[in-house]
């Protein structure tokens, strides 16, 4: 099914609407121009393009709807929308649905896909578990991002540990994609050669691959559960095993690229404010609670003592046991990884903060500044690079915060324009490529169940 700009499909039309339409409260409405499309209408500057209006409230509605909480929206929720004032309903419908329970949901499927999550495969089902988690905490996306590539453990107790044992904690696979997925750099034909069409060379890779060297995959013989440790031998050797190839070494990690961290960028400052400011949150609450825990804790040990001295001496053995790390040494973290989560997640990652916003953007407007948008290298530059690094930076200064990101681009001008309609061929290529005309999408397939769900009021 083709859904031309999420235009109202029958089943979702109501009463409601129709009398909107004849009362012209549905009429061409107007977005004000934020600083993203003012950035768009920059790089654009002499071109000769075609620019599609505004969508009207109600398509609108319908489009914002569908893409953040993935179905159609409901008759009262239409009715709810419109009585709003013309002016507030569009920002103030924004901010109801990134609260909106579904909102998690739909994101999941997102994630799913650009991280290539398999239910079936081992861990698939607690990762899963784990980036729903995420999304609805509002955790940040490169914290989120940290654990999946540092943890180690089982998934039932560290779900995120899921996405190294989906590749079976094999350090070529996890090297291929950990670099296409949160970096958007291809790197997997560098494995068995110097890469064709790109930079990467072959011993580029293995360094790469060696982060993920010293961890291994193992198989409880109690319980036959599956988890991840650290072993102190190097499986990544160099050079690569061959017939006559005697003298290999193991590879020292190195990772693909160097951090650009000449100064203090306004969008880190911003970004490291906002984790202060998290931080003292998150300690204030602490401290008030422990404040009544530790009052309490207090109060219970002076009466056990008096009560039966024997108490606080269980108490104290307790207290001994518990120090005793038993996963420390069964689930034994890796330095290697936890490095490279650090580098990988760093503020001053363009690749990182570049690649993700790349994706939200394409989910949303239909065309990626990349494409493919896992395909960032030097001969294929972004369409407008200036609009990307503004957009991906302002997203690192929110703290790297998801619903930040994707309000920043629904409330854009640009993502609430139409789709030509009556423009030959080229001229409406142009338009779509230079983002004042949005290009035909299809649903999602979950997205399209659940409006139809939605619809037929089942």
């Amino acid at each position: 099914m083709r859904v031309s700009g999420f235009s109202p499909s029958r089943p979702s039309i109501s009463v409601l609407t129709v009398l909107a339409v004849m009362l012209g409260a549905v009429g061409s409405a107007s977005a004000e121009p934020t600083q993203l499309d003012r950035s768009l209408a920059l790089e654009n500057q002499g071109k000769t393009l075609k620019v599609a209006p505004v969508v009207d409230d109600l398509t609108f509605l319908r489009r914002v709807t569908i893409d953040l909480i993935g179905r159609i929206p409901t008759t009262d929720e239409q009715a709810k929308f419109m009585a709003w004032p013309k002016s507030q309903r569009r920002e103030k419908w924004v901010d109801h649905l990134l609260k909106h329970e579904r909102f998690s949901d739909r994101w999941t499927t997102f994630f799913a896909d650009m991280m290539r999550i398999r239910s079936n495969a081992t861990g698939g089902g607690a990762l899963l578990a784990y980036v729903h988690q995420s999304i609805e905490d509002n955790r940040p996306y490169d914290q989120m991002v940290f654990r999946m590539v540092s943890s180690n453990g089982k998934a039932g107790k560290t779900p995120e540990v899921g996405f190294i044992l989906a590749e079976g904690s094999d350090p070529m696979a996890l090297a291929s994609t950990t670099a296409q997925t949160f970096l958007g750099i291809r790197i997997a034909c560098a494995q068995c050669h110097d890469h064709p069409f790109d930079m990467w060379t072959q011993e580029e890779f293995y360094s790469f691959a060696a982060f993920f060297g010293k961890t291994r995959q193992v198989q409880s013989r109690f319980n036959r559960s599956i988890y991840t440790t650290e072993t102190k031998e190097q499986r990544v050797m160099w050079p690569p095993e061959e017939p006559g190839v005697t003298d290999r070494k193991p590879v020292t990690p190195e990772f693909l690229y160097k951090l650009d961290k000449k100064g203090m960028e306004p969008y880190v400052k911003k970004m490291l404010a906002v984790r202060e400011r998290e931080a003292k949150a998150a300690a204030g609450i602490a401290a008030k609670d422990s404040t009544v825990d530790d009052l309490l804790a207090a109060s219970d040990k002076k009466v056990n003592s008096v009560l039966d001295p024997t108490d606080s001496l269980i108490a104290a053995a307790k207290k001994d046991i518990a120090k005793i790390d038993t996963d420390a040494d069964l689930y034994r973290k890796s330095e290697l990884r936890h490095h490279l989560a650090k580098t990988i997640t760093d503020p001053y990652n363009r690749y990182f903060s570049w690649s993700i916003t790349n994706r939200v953007w394409k989910e949303l407007v239909g065309r990626g500044f990349v494409e493919p948008v896992d395909d960032f290298r030097f001969d294929n530059e972004p369409s407008h690079p200036k609009t990307l690094s503004l957009l991906s930076n302002e997203f690192v200064g929110s703290g790297f915060d998801l619903r930040f990101l994707i309000k920043s681009i629904v409330m854009s001008e640009t993502y609430q324009r139409g789709r030509l309609v009556g423009a030959d061929e080229q001229t409406r290529q142009d338009a779509e490529a230079a983002f004042t005309s949005l290009p035909m999408r299809r649903m999602i397939s979950e997205a399209l169940f659940d409006s139809i769900v939605t619809a037929g009021h089942l």
